[in-house]
């Protein structure tokens, strides 16, 4: 039997989520962070590299999150830069943005090891010199140059922020700029949600009538 519906009888409600999704991101990084302690020097960049990447991921993600609950017309700033969007928020929770200290420095350095990665191409390394005898034959010469001087490497590469030391850095700055965002909120009175949230509204309310 089908229930009659109307609005003498039943109320209309509006049902939403505030979906976040930042914790997935942050908790893949703290997994990867732990397979990079466990696994073998010289295959550690593996677990280094993605458990960086997802903290980058991570601090993007924290600022679209405060951003677009306290910023209005966020949505407009999605061309911003990193730290642009690392700047916005902070200034508007009244937090001194200083890149030569922690966290902002090491954000500074998420920053150019993102660009690293999704920027990745092919360059050539500084030139360096070194003597070879004229004894050794002209054919062997590159051979031998790289035996005494070694392979030379390019600076500010992807591979070299691969290093443990690193990883925690990063990790610890996400970690530490989320919560200070996180304690300005609660000192200014700011509602932001952090977790999905259910949103419900009821589109028609009952009518108070008035007293005769």
């Amino acid at each position: 039997m089908n229930s009659v519906v109307n609005e003498d009888t039943h109320y209309k409600v509006k049902i939403e989520m505030f979906e976040t999704h930042h914790n997935y991101l942050g908790s893949i990084m703290l997994n990867q962070a732990g397979k990079a302690k466990e696994e073998e020097t010289g295959h550690k960049f593996r677990w280094i590299i993605p458990a960086m990447s997802f903290a980058v991921f991570n601090v993007e993600s924290v600022c679209n999150l405060y951003g677009s609950q306290l910023i209005k017309n966020w949505d407009l700033l999605e061309s911003a830069s990193f730290l642009g969007k690392v700047s916005l928020v902070s200034e508007h929770l009244g937090l001194e943005v200083d890149w030569s200290r922690e966290p902002w420095q090491t954000i500074n350095k998420m920053k150019n090891f993102r660009n690293a990665l999704v920027h990745l191409k092919p360059k050539k390394t500084t030139p360096e010199y070194t003597y070879v005898k004229k004894t050794i034959d002209i054919k062997r010469i590159h051979r031998y140059a790289l035996l005494l001087n070694g392979y030379p490497k390019t600076k500010n590469n992807l591979m070299s922020y691969s290093n443990l030391e690193n990883m925690e850095k990063f990790i610890k700055a996400a970690s530490d700029l989320e919560g200070m965002w996180m304690r300005k909120c609660n000192q200014n009175g700011l509602d932001v949600h952090h977790y999905t949230t259910p949103i419900t509204e009821i589109m028609n309310p009952p009518q108070v009538k008035e007293k005769s």
